[in-house]
């Protein structure tokens, strides 16, 4: 799940390619939408619950709950949880071995999910992508990513178009580049919010992203803002879900151990039945699309107090809303569809 999920374990920005369609949706203090407080089920298994990784996140479509452990465990680096509802029980696969034969990776830094939600996609730097589909068909993704530069770290991928990091000594002048796969083209997107070589860079890493009609949305740590960019890397929206942390003015530092930190208060996002879901400080935010108005927040509790559970991660199919709380494990609740319903 990226390293900064580390930090949970233990303003605006400038782009020269806005156009005249951009606009502020403000979020901060709306009073409409529901709010639910749901209590999931822990993921429960006959043997030993796995350590999870901080670089990849979970990712579920029909075929069942991806998760990548935390090193190599019994020769695989991915495996599939499947639910028994009918002895509350999980079913633990290995899917993905560690290797550099067919359907093998010797490591999963990074996994992303396509817009409809059927095809999960899982990578590392300089290596293939493994793609697996609703069915849990495991396939060699038809791009080849080994040679693609930045691709490691983090990426979404919607028709044909894929969003990777492109800051970097060689390149300082824009935090993205969107490569148009089929095409042999790319844009570059986004103008740095701290200048390369300065602090706090880590404002310029993004945690939060998906892929959505007609683009893409993102989030950067230290905020509580999405941006929707369309194909062409242009921000057309800017939602506003609370008040960001300021960016101070840039400064060096004598060695990279005295960098910053920052809050990763969007650790994930998703588009998922014509809806972008936002996890944001342990609340899932339900937006309506395209207008990006609030549906609903849910709230994860595991205690009887309802009290807010720390969410880290989530993942959502036809079936079950996963999620990683803190140091417990995986928890499963099923998805109900009123969550997504037109308010009346």
């Amino acid at each position: 799940m990226k390293k900064y999920l580390i930090i949970i374990l233990l303003l605006s920005s400038c782009n020269d390619k806005k156009t005249a369609s951009n606009k502020v949706i403000e979020l901060s203090n709306s009073l409409n939408g529901k709010e639910e407080v749901v209590t999931p089920k822990k993921v429960q298994f006959d043997e030993e619950e796995l350590t999870y990784s901080n670089f990849s996140f979970i990712q579920a479509n029909k075929s069942g709950l991806y998760v990548t452990p935390a090193g190599t465990f019994e020769d695989y680096v991915l495996y599939r949880y499947e639910i028994d509802s009918n002895v509350q029980m999980a079913k633990r696969t290995g899917i993905i071995k560690e290797g550099r034969g067919p359907n093998e990776i010797e490591r999963i830094s990074m996994s992303s999910k396509a817009i409809n939600g059927d095809t999960l996609l899982f990578g590392s730097a300089g290596s293939k992508t493994l793609a697996i589909d609703d069915k849990g068909f495991l396939f060699e993704w038809e791009f080849d990513t080994r040679q693609i530069p930045n691709y490691g770290y983090s990426f979404s991928y919607n028709k044909g178009k894929l969003l990777i990091p492109s800051f970097n000594p060689a390149q300082t002048a824009y935090l993205f580049r969107i490569y148009d796969l089929g095409k042999d083209s790319s844009y570059f997107s986004f103008t740095p919010r701290v200048p390369y070589g300065y602090q706090p860079s880590i404002r310029n890493e993004v945690l939060g992203e998906t892929p959505i009609p007609k683009g893409f949305a993102i989030s950067f740590l230290g905020d509580k803002k999405v941006y929707v960019l369309n194909f062409k890397g242009e921000v057309t929206k800017e939602i506003i879900l609370g008040e960001s942390d300021e960016i101070p003015k840039p400064y060096k530092v004598n060695s990279p151990q005295e960098s910053p930190g920052a809050k990763p208060y969007i650790t994930k996002m998703e588009f998922f039945n014509e809806h972008l879901l936002v996890l944001m400080d342990n609340t899932i935010w339900i937006l309506e699309y395209p207008s990006f108005s609030l549906k609903m927040k849910i709230k994860l509790s595991i205690n009887e107090t309802n009290e807010t559970s720390p969410v880290i991660d989530f993942s959502i199919s036809d079936n079950y809303l996963f999620s990683r709380i803190g140091r417990s494990g995986i928890y499963y609740t099923e998805t109900n569809a009123s969550w997504f319903n037109s308010i009346k």
